[in-house]
């Protein structure tokens, strides 16, 4: 009886008018918990895109096709890879691919050996660069241009003048120098990864490279001039956010040809010709010099902050050293090696060294083993504790100790 009543006080109650009171309180709990699953939305939405952010590269729409694709096909191919007779040109490394140069194709290889994605690019004479996700192929000489992923062929398109030098960063920005138009000896231009124009200047002295930083604020070119009967070097920066014309940052190097340039992951550059490497720094305008007497330069790989310089005394035959330099010009690591240079190649700071015998992985913390190699192995490039190897007919995989 006393259960019944109280049930039925709690049922008179409810059918009771609510007093302004009741409803302050009830639109209080309303509002908190409304507050709370806003709360709750904002952090998850939060997190949502800081993942995205983080992955992009992979979550970005080809990326993904990409990777479910592989997840799929991948692992159906091995080392090594039959490359003979489909003339095996190139070979360089984006971020998850070997991606080979042929004379007919441009191909993509998963870690197991296995061919992911083929473009048909006939290209006699190609230049390829690789940065992050993005291979660019350009034709020296002729007009041809393709800017691909292993997801798809991003770009394909023809320059109006014919092609001296290319270069490429992580963000799929690329800067392609040609002959001039009438009037001018040398273009170059800029472009994004949908083949938008950034920048475009044409210039009356000669350039024999060019550079795109990473960040993709700023172009550089490497200039030779005759002064005198000497040839003269210009390093110049330009800078493509603010439209100025004259370069931000400039050095000449008298009596010296530079012939190839890169930038670091800063805004340092490297110019490297046969005996010297010329470091800009294109922040403040600091320039060094890595020069050894009596010694050429065979080879060379830029990595995040460091450089890899393969030296040889003139007159030698065979045999030198890998000297590690880091963005001051100092020295930081020396490696003498053993027999025919062949490559240097870069992954941010880990360099991998090719002879006619063996390849070596080298960083300024430490010096790997020897592995041997086939003696016909051309390029190589490193892949974490592995080393791919183009040889004449095999591509071919190392353990690296």
């Amino acid at each position: 009886m006393i259960q019944f009543n109280k049930k039925k006080a709690e049922a008179d109650k409810r059918q009771q008018p609510m007093t302004a009171e009741d409803k302050r309180q009830m639109r209080r709990r309303h509002q908190r918990r409304q507050a709370i699953v806003r709360g709750v939305v904002l952090v998850g939405v939060c997190a949502l895109l800081v993942f995205v952010w983080q992955n992009w590269d992979w979550l970005a729409p080809d990326q993904l096709f990409a990777s479910i694709s592989d997840w799929f096909d991948g692992g159906t191919g091995e080392y090594p890879v039959d490359v003979s007779g489909i003339g095996a040109q190139r070979l360089c490394r984006t971020e998850d691919y070997t991606v080979l140069l042929t004379d007919s194709h441009l191909i993509y290889y998963d870690d197991n050996g296995a061919e992911m994605s083929r473009y048909n690019c006939a290209v006699p004479n190609g230049l390829l660069r690789a940065a992050g996700d993005y291979a660019l192929l350009a034709e020296q000489g002729g007009k041809r241009v393709y800017l691909t992923t292993r997801g798809g062929m991003e770009l394909e398109f023809e320059t109006e003048q014919e092609i001296l030098s290319a270069a490429l960063n992580e963000e799929g920005q690329f800067a392609v120098l040609t002959d001039g138009p009438q009037g001018y000896q040398v273009q170059v231009k800029v472009y994004d990864d949908e083949g938008k124009e950034l920048y475009a200047r044409s210039r009356n002295r000669t350039a024999t490279d060019v550079a795109l930083s990473p960040d993709g604020n700023q172009v550089a070119l490497l200039s030779a001039v005759a002064d005198n009967g000497n040839l003269d070097t210009y390093v110049e920066a330009f800078d493509l956010t603010s439209g100025a014309n004259e370069a931000t940052h400039a050095h000449r190097v008298k009596d010296t040809l530079l012939y190839r340039l890169s930038y670091f992951a800063d805004h340092r550059l490297a110019a490297v010709g046969e005996d010297r490497v010329i470091l800009l720094n294109c922040q403040n305008g600091d320039v060094s010099e890595y020069k050894q007497e009596g010694k050429r330069i065979l080879g060379y790989a830029v990595g995040k902050d460091r450089l890899a310089l393969a030296l040889r005394s003139y007159g030698a035959t065979g045999d030198g050293e890998v000297h590690l330099v880091n963005g001051n010009t100092t020295l930081v690591q020396t490696v003498a090696f053993i027999g025919d240079f062949r490559q240097l190649s870069a992954d941010e700071n880990h360099f991998l060294l090719l002879t006619d015998g063996y390849v070596q992985r080298l960083s300024e913390q430490s010096v790997g083993d020897k592995v041997k190699v086939e003696a016909d192995g051309r390029q190589a490039v490193l892949d974490e504790n592995r080393a791919v190897v183009l040889g004449v007919s095999h591509l071919q995989e190392y353990e690296l100790k």
